[in-house]
């Protein structure tokens, strides 16, 4: 991980602002808008296609991959739930334990820290932060990171440090809370798409000794891309239907299923079932050898440090295909095992049956 002064960082997010004035305004327009539309005297007014709508980057204009849940099926339900966020009249710390809790009445599967918290922000721009995996990467990077070795700390209270952090940081460089949740876009592993807060995120490389595709093949155009489909679509994926993606964090839902952070690195995606841990290593392309390595390192420091007697750990690499290198070390690594995905596209017709059928 990247390491960066705050001045660093704030040189960053100055630069860019000044390059992109148009995106700058366009961004606070988006939290304006949504502060407006998610007021807690217009909750009632609010809708499915409206809520759809926040949850997409085209809109919001600041946070990616916060549509996998359909929260708003029940919409009396998340109003109850929204007008519960956002009433001031109560401690945040309570507000959110509750709306975090699973076994209360109150939480809507996929309403979590990733959608809670943007809302909090936009509703209360001056007050609260947005928590999610990019908030912490980033403090970690910039070395304030306030719950990076707290142990025993409700979600509620997380957040309320997190917030303090942030704020701390907005005074320091002089910029709105919504700017330093963009500048910490910039210094987070994951860019946002072309157009986004850090502009075009450059071309895609492939590792060394990585051989290219077909030209006709279908590719993911990033590894997070690969990660965010398998993602959406676990329980429909053979290899991975038994298990269950593990979250240190169990109101993280969705979003630290993916990069779970190591003493080495990152894993892609770390499951298990009950005796099982199962390290995921992803290749939007074709693969060499060398990933057998980095899944080795991975599997061992799983074993060391998350594992109990008598759990096994495992590793899986899906690639879109291995070069002749792999297929020799493979056959000597017995609990690595490899998957090949592939993408299938079909355009028929209207009124003809058109069948996309993407498998792994």
């Amino acid at each position: 991980m990247e390491t960066l002064t705050l001045q660093d960082a704030s040189d960053r997010i100055r630069k860019w602002m000044n390059a992109h004035p148009g995106e700058v305004q366009a961004k606070a327009a988006a939290i304006d808008r949504f502060g407006k539309y998610f007021a807690p005297d217009n909750l009632k007014n609010i809708s499915d296609q409206g809520v759809k709508q926040f949850l997409t980057y085209r809109a919001n204009r600041h946070w990616m991959g916060i549509n996998r849940h359909p929260i708003y099926k029940d919409m009396d339900r998340l109003r109850n739930a929204l007008a519960l966020l956002l009433d001031q009249s109560k401690p945040i710390i309570d507000r959110l334990d509750r709306l975090i809790n699973k076994s209360d009445p109150i939480n809507i599967k996929g309403l979590n820290r990733a959608v809670l918290t943007p809302i909090l922000m936009c509703v209360y721009p001056e007050e609260y932060a947005v928590y999610n995996n990019r908030t912490t990467t980033a403090l970690s990077s910039l070395g304030k990171n306030p719950i990076e070795h707290a142990t025993g700390m409700g979600f509620g209270q997380r957040y309320v440090e997190i917030t303090k952090v942030c704020k701390s940081i907005s005074n320091e460089i002089h910029l709105p809370l919504r700017l330093v949740d963009t500048m910490f876009a910039m210094i987070t592993p994951h860019p946002e798409p072309s157009g986004g807060s850090t502009g075009d995120p450059g071309p895609v490389t492939m590792e060394d000794d990585e051989t290219p595709e077909d030209d006709t093949s279908l590719v993911f155009d990033k590894e997070h891309h690969l990660e965010r489909f398998i993602l959406a679509n676990w329980d429909k994926i053979v290899p991975f239907k038994d298990f269950e993606l593990h979250r240190d964090n169990p109101e993280d839902e969705d979003e630290s299923a993916c990069q779970y952070r190591t003493g080495i690195g990152r894993i892609d995606m770390l499951a298990r079932d009950k005796d099982n841990w199962v390290v995921i290593e992803l290749k939007r392309s074709n693969s060499a050898d060398e990933v057998i390595g980095q899944v080795l390192r991975y599997m061992g420091w799983i074993k060391c440090h998350r594992a109990r007697p008598g759990e096994t750990v495992k590793g899986i690499i899906v690639a879109k295909g291995f070069n002749e290198k792999l297929s020799y070390a493979l056959p000597l690594v017995s609990d690595v095992s490899c998957y090949t995905y592939a993408l299938s596209f079909q355009v028929s017709p209207h009124g003809e049956a058109a069948s996309p059928t993407p498998s792994a």
